[in-house]
């Protein structure tokens, strides 16, 4: 479909997105064009003088033009996946949420869908971009350690990843520590409430993301 655009040196390019998405006018239905030496986006109307003055001022060197983009396609969801892999009868049986670790997936499978554990992580790798692993729990969490079988049934590479959440980073390996990424929340509610010149013991303490 053919939209007005504004055209940027390619080394301009993520200053040009930054600040249209400020200004309202980017058209995030289309996907950008890019080629060897510029990059066109999408606007959702014809930018006012002010406006151009505004972007120059901001990006720099610009042209505004129109063009054909294509529209993005919708992301599917993990079910609309899995309805073209599933029998029927099992698609009651799919899991409806999984954990993210760093850019590893884990997912409890009910046993109906052992048959199918590689379709199902497929889909979740096709649903979620970022992961290169998809684990399928094992078993419960026992032993000392709160420790779970976790067996690889997508992707590729160590359980070894990074985790990031409230600007903190953490290095772990999702087959040899406890961690739950759902506690996300609770460790930033916590260490809020820490005053300076506490001391706070942190117990059983895993990876950290209480005292880190």
């Amino acid at each position: 479909m053919e939209r007005p655009c504004v055209r940027v040196r390619r080394e301009l390019a993520s200053k040009a997105h930054a600040v249209l998405k400020r200004m309202g006018l980017l058209d995030g239905s289309f996907s950008p064009l890019r080629r060897e030496d510029a990059v066109f986006f999408p606007l959702v109307r014809e930018p006012r003088q002010s406006e151009l003055e505004a972007l120059a001022g901001e990006v720099g060197e610009l042209e505004v033009l129109k063009a054909y983009f294509r529209a993005r396609e919708k992301p599917r969801g993990l079910l609309e996946i899995l309805s073209r892999s599933l029998p029927p009868e099992l698609l009651p049986e799919a899991p409806r949420s999984f954990d993210v670790v760093g850019d590893i997936a884990i997912v409890e499978l009910p046993e109906a869908l052992w048959p199918y554990r590689r379709a199902v992580g497929e889909a979740i790798m096709g649903v979620q971009k970022s992961v290169r692993l998809v684990l399928a729990k094992g078993g419960p969490v026992s032993g000392p350690f709160r420790l779970r079988e976790l067996i690889p049934i997508a992707g590729s590479g160590p359980t070894e990843t990074i985790h990031r959440e409230h600007g903190c980073s953490f290095r772990l390996d999702v087959a040899r520590v406890y961690f739950s990424p759902r506690l996300s929340y609770e460790h930033a509610r916590v260490a809020s409430q820490a005053r300076p010149g506490e001391l706070i013991v942190d117990m059983f303490a895993g990876v950290g993301p209480f005292s880190i």
